[in-house]
């Protein structure tokens, strides 16, 4: 593989480890074929050359809901099965708007309960593309991960916003 992050140790200064940070890298930590290097508040991340590696996994995230909503869409572009879930917590915690956008880009992305919040469960075949209206008065996070996943789709994706932007 070539390009950017094709096997390439990625690096990143962290100045502050925080839940979220150490549950991202857990999470990390227990996909397959995946390894973080952590030394003196410095990641190093391996490239997958775009691909997400493991074909399933069930991913816990704890109480970070910015993981949960980042990596949500980023295994929408791999091939396979993934959960991800958190505490009790998370599971009141709205994610339905980016798992609809997901849809529309070809993921079957789903809340496990059926209620729009965590558990999700997405089946994946990478994005196809295509157009999305997203809403920005409920995360901008939904907006940020759909940003983050688009360039690796198959196609052209479309974000539109639809009101006022606002991060909470």
């Amino acid at each position: 593989a070539t390009g950017p992050g094709a096997g390439a140790r990625n690096s990143i200064g962290i100045m502050l480890v925080s839940g979220m940070i150490i549950g991202t890298l857990f999470t990390l930590f227990v996909v397959p074929s995946i390894y973080v290097l952590v030394a003196k508040s410095r990641v190093a991340v391996p490239g997958c050359a775009g691909r997400i590696p493991a074909g399933t996994a069930d991913l816990f995230l704890a109480n970070s809901g910015t993981s949960m909503r980042f990596l949500t869409a980023a295994v929408a572009l791999g091939r396979g099965t993934y959960r991800l879930d958190g505490v009790p917590r998370m599971r009141d915690r709205p994610i339905e708007e980016l798992l609809a956008a997901l849809r529309s880009l070809g993921a079957r992305a789903n809340s496990e309960l059926g209620t729009g919040c965590p558990p999700v469960v997405v089946q994946a075949a990478g994005l196809r593309g295509g157009s999305v209206r997203i809403s920005g008065s409920e995360s901008s996070q939904f907006l940020s991960a759909l940003l983050m996943a688009a360039p690796l789709a198959a196609g052209d994706v479309v974000l539109e916003v639809a009101g006022e932007l606002v991060s909470e």
